[in-house]
C-alpha cells in the first residue's frame, strides 16, 4: 500500500440532513499507522446545492496540511486547495469556509495526521439556497444629523436569511461598547450572491464552530452593502473570546494579498461613524478594554487584540485612513478628509481649571466633552461661544480625581479635534 493511501470507513448512517437536505455532514476515519493519506473518490452528499456549495472540515486528533479538491464528473478536477484553521477561532479544530461550483458532485480529502495516530474528520456541506433578489436591498436607512439618523441602510436579518432558518442567538447579552474591530472573512473575493455567503458564514460559525449565532454584528460585501449580524450590538464571537465592550464588523474577502473594494471601505466609514456617533466613542482615541486588560484603538483590527493575520496584510494599513476618516468626514456616504483643529490647553497638567484656545475659528457650535481612559464621559458637554478661537475658561469637576484624561471638541456633526489632559 503507497504511503499516500488510505482506507476509509464511511459513516454514510451518520450523513445529517438539515433543511429538506440543505445540510450533510460526513464522517470519515484514517487508518491508524497512516501519517500521510488521501481519500478515495467520494460523492458530495447534497443533490442540489444552490446558488454554490459551501463547505468545511472539523477534526479530532493532531491533523494539518488537510487540502481538498472537486469534479463536476470524477475525471476533472480542480487544484488541490489548503483548507487551514479558521483564523478567527483559532482553539477550535474547525477549517476556513470553502466555496465551491453548484456542479461539482465529487471530492477528495488529504492530509498529514502528525505523529501516524488515527484521528477522525468530518467534512461538512451546506447549500445556502437561493436570495430572494427582490429582497436584498437596503431596508432601513436614516436621513437626519443626529446619531440615530446616521444609520446607514441595512439589509435585516429577515432580509439575508428570508427562509427564516438561520437561527439567532436565544438568549444575547449586551455590555457597554468601548471598541469597534475590523476583520475580513478570509473567504471568496467574488461571489454572485453575498446574501448566501452570510448564510455560509452563519452556518461555519453556528454548525462548525458551535456558537450560538452568527459572530460578527454586521457584515459589508464588495459592494458596500451592509448586513445585520447579531442583533442590537449584542456580545458576538469574534474576539478571541475578549467580547465584551466590542462590536465585530466583517467586511468580507480575503484581503492577505489584495485591498478591499473602495464602496466596502466606504460603508464601513459610514457604519463606523454611526456607531462612534451612538456610544460617544472617540475615532482616533484609545481606551482601556476589560475584557482584554489592555488598551486599545477605540476602531481596531482583529489582529491588534488576538494572534491572527486579520483582517489582512492589504487591510491593516487602511485602518489609519479608516479612523480620520470616521472622526473628521461630514456623515455621508463620501467623505473627504479635513484639517483638525488644533486645540491648545494650559496649563497642562492643571488642576481646578485650564484655558482652552483653538486654532482657528469654527463656524458652528463647539461643545467640549472630558473622557477618562476608559471611555467613560466624565464632564461635558460644555458649550463653547460660538466656536470662537478666543481662550475659553474651563472649570474641572471638584471630584475629579488625578490621572489622564482626553479632551473632545466636538461640532453637531463630528469631532474636530482632541487634547490629551493630565490631572494632579
Amino acid at each position: 500500500m503507497s504511503r499516500f493511501s488510505l482506507s476509509f470507513l464511511l459513516l454514510l448512517h451518520l450523513s445529517v440532513a438539515f433543511t429538506q437536505s440543505r445540510r450533510a455532514v460526513l464522517p470519515i476515519i484514517s487508518q491508524a499507522g497512516q501519517a500521510r493519506w488521501a481519500s478515495s473518490i467520494q460523492a458530495v452528499p447534497l443533490d442540489d446545492p444552490t446558488p454554490f456549495l459551501a463547505y468545511f472540515l472539523k477534526w479530532e486528533g493532531d491533523v494539518d496540511e488537510l487540502m481538498i479538491r472537486f469534479s463536476p464528473d470524477g475525471e476533472q478536477w480542480s487544484d488541490w486547495q489548503l483548507m487551514p484553521r479558521d483564523e478567527h477561532s483559532p482553539e477550535l479544530p474547525v477549517s476556513t469556509l470553502g466555496i465551491t461550483a453548484a456542479t461539482d458532485r465529487f471530492f477528495q480529502v488529504k492530509g498529514n495526521a502528525g505523529t501516524g495516530n488515527s484521528y477522525r474528520l468530518e467534512c461538512h456541506f451546506y447549500s445556502p439556497g437561493p436570495s430572494d433578489a427582490t429582497r436584498e436591498q437596503p431596508v432601513t436607512a436614516g436621513q437626519g444629523r443626529s446619531c440615530d439618523d446616521l444609520m446607514p441602510a441595512v439589509i435585516r436579518r429577515t432580509e439575508w436569511c428570508p427562509n427564516g432558518d438561520c437561527a439567532e442567538h436565544p438568549d444575547p447579552a449586551f455590555a457597554p461598547v468601548t471598541h469597534l474591530v475590523i476583520h475580513h472573512s478570509a473567504g471568496t473575493n467574488v461571489a454572485s450572491d453575498w446574501a448566501a455567503i452570510v448564510r455560509a458564514i452563519w452556518d461555519l460559525h453556528v454548525n462548525g464552530n458551535g456558537w450560538s449565532d452568527i459572530g460578527y454584528n454586521w457584515l459589508i460585501d464588495p459592494d458596500g452593502r451592509i448586513y445585520e449580524g447579531r442583533s442590537n450590538d449584542a456580545i458576538g464571537a469574534h474576539f478571541c473570546a475578549k467580547n465584551t465592550g466590542t462590536i465585530g464588523v466583517c467586511v468580507m474577502g480575503d484581503f492577505t494579498n489584495e485591498p478591499p473594494k473602495g464602496a466596502a471601505v466606504e460603508s464601513l466609514v459610514d457604519l463606523l461613524s454611526w456607531k462612534a456617533c451612538s456610544y460617544d466613542i472617540d475615532p482616533l482615541g484609545e481606551t482601556y478594554h476589560a475584557s482584554s486588560a489592555e488598551i486599545l484603538p477605540n476602531i481596531i483590527g482583529h489582529r491588534d487584540g488576538c494572534s491572527t493575520a486579520c483582517p489582512g496584510d492589504m487591510f491593516y494599513p487602511l485602518l489609519p485612513a479608516v479612523r480620520d476618516a470616521v472622526a473628521t468626514g461630514p456623515p455621508t456616504a463620501v467623505r473627504q478628509k479635513e484639517q483638525r483643529i488644533e486645540l491648545k490647553v494650559f496649563p497642562n497638567p492643571s488642576h481646578g481649571t485650564f484655558q482652552l484656545e483653538l486654532s482657528e475659528d469654527f463656524p458652528q457650535e463647539c461643545y467640549l466633552n472630558i473622557y477618562d481612559l476608559l471611555g467613560r464621559r466624565i464632564s461635558g458637554p460644555l458649550k463653547l461661544q460660538n466656536g470662537s478661537a478666543e481662550t475659553q475658561l474651563v472649570q474641572l469637576p471638584k471630584d475629579l480625581s488625578s490621572g489622564n484624561y482626553r479632551l473632545v471638541l466636538r461640532d453637531q456633526n463630528r469631532i474636530i479635534g482632541i487634547k490629551g489632559l493630565k490631572v494632579f
